[in-house]
This record gives structure tokens, sequence and C-alpha cells, in this order.
């Protein structure tokens, strides 16, 4: 017997009502005997499942039931509460009707202890028709296009969107890009007019391994850096503590970074406090960007 679809009849009967065994049964895909055994096994559980005779009769819930701790632990209710109630961008605008009605059903309210902001204090979220547009996408299996920007142009893309991914305070959506044909991440504030298209794919999306490394496969090199005491707080914000080292004036740093425009760019964000000291290829690399951003500024 499946525990999954115990679960499952038991929140389809809140949802919907009185339904007909038969109906369970062709929603559920067993035979309607399997579907008596579910509902005794239900009401073995303590959940108030009834039966009624007639042209709309079949099973259903008695109202005002409350999942109690037979199904849920209260510690399990709250942790599903705060769960919904600190990630309500990602549920989209029904998150808090989806709030309410758990609330109700578990006979409790969501304490407000935890407060989650994926953003920094720079970054604006992308806009929710864009995320609820590639989430349903992505749901539907249907191609999306857009103009993506990236280094010094535009290009017009359709994708076949897999995941949503959220890394380093941006959202990026992952997908086999028809115009590379491979797969590619795209950061979603880079993206703009988009538009779900009626066209299907069926490309199977387990690539769950090519997405976590996905950020990862960017020919990362050991890099070691020099901080000054003067950005220490973001050094131990951004690196793990067993790559710090603490002189008596400096910050020691070995760690990966990818040898790509990223890392330059990261450097020269912490502008004079940051000494590139390993590898001597990239120092000499970097030293020539110094040099001409130093050239655009300089004055007779």
């Amino acid at each position: 017997m499946s525990d999954s679809r115990l679960f499952k009849i038991l929140y389809y009967l809140l949802k919907n009502g009185t339904t007909p065994v038969k109906e369970l049964a062709e929603i559920f895909e067993v035979s309607t005997r399997t579907i008596h055994r579910d509902i005794d096994s239900l009401s073995s559980a303590g959940i108030p499942i009834c039966t009624s005779r007639g042209r709309h009769g079949g099973v259903y819930i008695m109202n005002n039931f409350i999942l109690d701790k037979s199904v849920f632990s209260a510690e399990e209710k709250d942790q599903i509460l705060t769960a919904i109630n600190d990630f309500s961008f990602i549920l989209d605008e029904d998150a808090n009707d989806l709030l309410n009605k758990l609330s109700a059903i578990f006979n409790t309210n969501a304490r407000n202890w935890i407060e989650v902001d994926l953003s920094n204090w720079r970054y604006n979220k992308p806009s929710q028709d864009i995320f609820n547009s590639i989430k349903f996408a992505i749901l539907d299996k249907k191609v999306i296009s857009f103009e993506y920007y990236s280094k010094g142009n535009s290009t017009y893309r359709k994708i076949e969107p897999i995941k949503l991914l959220f890394k380093s305070y941006n959202w990026y959506i992952y997908g086999f890009c028809l115009l590379r044909n491979d797969y590619r991440l795209f950061k979603l504030s880079r993206i703009n007019h988009l538009e779900v298209l009626d066209d299907k794919f069926e490309r199977c999306d387990e690539t769950s391994s090519i997405v976590d490394n996905a950020f990862y496969n960017q020919n990362l090199v050991p890099v070691k850096l020099m901080f000054d005491m003067s950005v220490s707080y973001r050094v131990f914000d951004e690196f793990d503590k067993s790559e710090i080292e603490i002189d008596d004036e400096f910050l020691i740093v070995n760690t990966n970074l990818p040898s790509n425009d990223y890392l330059f760019s990261y450097l020269l964000s912490f502008g004079p406090n940051v000494e590139l000291l390993e590898p001597y290829n990239l120092r000499e690399e970097f030293k020539k960007v110094i040099k001409e951003i130093s050239r655009k500024y300089f004055t007779l």
C-alpha cells in the first residue's frame, strides 16, 4: 500500500469534497477495491471519512476536520507554514491563500519568527510575471523565447526550460538552448521580451547532475589572494573559514575561482584592498586589465 497515495487521497478529498469511489479509482489508477482498502486505512488512522449513497453520493471527510499530529507533528506543521511564508515569492501570488488554507487545516498560525529575502541590498528581484511564466513553461514543457544580453550584444534565444536556479543573489533559468544546441544557464535579469510559445518539447529532464555542476564547470583555478584587514567583513562573508589565513595586517585566502571575466571583475570590486598573488599568469593578465583601466582615466 502506498503511503503517498493515502496522503494524496486525503488531500484530494479535503480539496474537492464528496467524490465517488469509482472516480477516485480512475484518478489514482487503481481498482475500486484498492480505494476501499485505502479508505479503511485512513479511517484506522483516525481520519473521519464518511460515505453517502445516492446520485451525488461518495466518499467525503467530516466537516471541520483538522489534520492533527496523527498525520503531522506540531513541529512539522510549523516547518511547512514557515517554508510557505518565507518562500512566497517562489510560490507566486497564491501563496497567501495556500498559507491561510493550511493554517485552517492545521488549526494553527504560521509564527513569523524568520524572514528570508533572496536578494542582496542592491539587486532587484525578477518580476513576478517573468518568474511565473518560466515556472509554468517548465511544468507544461513549453519552449520559451527571449532576447538575452551577454558580452557586448544581445541574441534571440529559444530554449527548452528545465529548472529555475538561485545562486549568489541571482536567479537563473537552466535549459536546452536551441541556438547553441546544448544546455545553458541564463540569468533572469538579462532576459527581455520573454514569451512562452505553443511549441511543446519532450526532452527528458533527468539532468540533475548537470544542473548541480553547471556553476562549477567554469575552469576553476586555485588562486592565492591577499586582502587588507579593512575588508575582513567581506572576506569572512564570502569565503570558507578553512580557506582563510590570518596574518598581522592581512588575510591570505587560498581558494578556487573561475578563470574568466568573473575573476577580474570580482577582484576589482575590492578596489585597492586585494592583491592577486598566484597564479603568476593570471596576476600578469590582471595587471594588464588594471593598466587599461588606468589609461582611460589618465589625463595630462
